[in-house]
């Protein structure tokens, strides 16, 4: 082990201002596809490894937050820039968290500044939708731009009066845009942001990704592969969301959970497989997604058939033996 913020970079720059380093996060699926990143005390991130490539046209830092001109490796921690220019007055990232996986899609939930307003912020890869900002999924970078998947602030979405959809399939009174959208007056409560979870491997296997805040709801984006966890699908298909997608652009309330729900993780979605654990505020374990190799812990749902039906909300309450 050696000292990296004795090594000359933004970040010993920063720790040399007084600085200090809360968190430390390692992504990558493949040997080609590796970065690290690090949080301060002064609510910045840092970033250092795989510049690009992974994509056809590469993709000159999307992934670490700041340009790369020539798609190479960076070997020293420099300052996610453009992370940093969508910070408000005062505003701090205080937790940071990605998909992980060889294209990973990072997130950064912060205090929301003087306008107390806390706001997930999120950039990386977007095959599946997992930006949640209803933005292309095709990253479009060149040698001098980063194109579409650069750092933005999540967006969510309602649906509307599903149950009144009509019958070309378009819902009634939708809303989108951001968590502190006037759209949403007196339409939706938000909490703050406490967590966002994911769990990949490549970049082009499924990616579902679900933001808890501290009111215990869920909210997921991405793409569900068709595993039902439940959150407001389309009126005919509990598996969809517009259309024949089974991926959510933007970040959706799960409606359907079966109480408020203080942290839930993943399995691996290796070929596209998904399965969740999830804890209750009663302390209630619930469990989700397909049932191959037994991961549900029901008994006897060993097949990727085997999955929590849609009348129960996609999670089922775990009885746990000793």
């Amino acid at each position: 082990p050696q000292e990296v913020t004795a090594v000359a970079s933004d970040l010993k720059t920063a720790v040399d201002n007084n600085a200090k380093v809360v968190h430390v996060l390692a992504t990558g699926g493949h040997t080609d596809y590796r970065r690290t990143y690090v949080l301060t005390d002064k609510g910045l991130v840092y970033a250092c490894g795989h510049a690009g490539s992974e994509l056809t046209s590469g993709d000159h830092g999307t992934n670490l937050g700041y340009f790369v001109s020539d798609n190479a490796d960076q070997t020293v921690f420099n300052q996610c820039t453009m992370v940093t220019d969508l910070l408000t007055s005062n505003e701090k990232i205080v937790s940071l968290w990605s998909t992980g996986g060889e294209s990973n899609t990072n997130y950064v939930i912060t205090d929301g500044g003087d306008a107390n307003q806390p706001r997930v912020l999120s950039w990386g890869h977007n095959g599946q939708n997992q930006l949640g900002r209803g933005i292309s999924t095709t990253a479009n970078a060149t040698s001098s731009t980063m194109g579409n998947w650069v750092p933005g602030e999540v967006e969510f979405q309602t649906f509307g009066d599903m149950e009144r959809m009509t019958t070309s399939g378009t819902t009634i009174n939708d809303i989108t845009g951001t968590m502190y959208s006037s759209n949403f007056n007196n339409k939706h409560k938000f909490g703050r942001p406490v967590a966002v979870v994911s769990n990949k491997q490549q970049n082009t296997d499924a990616c579902m990704v679900v933001i808890i805040d501290d009111l215990g709801q869920l909210y997921v984006g991405g793409d569900n592969e068709d595993h039902a966890m439940v959150n407001y699908p389309e009126f005919d298909d509990d598996s969809r969301y517009n259309g024949t997608s089974s991926s959510a652009e933007r970040f959706v309330p799960v409606w359907q959970q079966p109480e408020p729900i203080t942290d839930l993780c993943f399995n691996s979605y290796g070929n596209g497989n998904c399965a969740w654990t999830a804890l209750g505020a009663s302390g209630t374990v619930y469990t989700g997604g397909e049932g191959q190799y037994g991961t549900l812990g029901l008994g006897g749902m060993r097949s990727t058939t085997d999955e929590i039906p849609y009348n129960t909300g996609g999670f089922h309450p775990l009885a746990i033996s000793t």
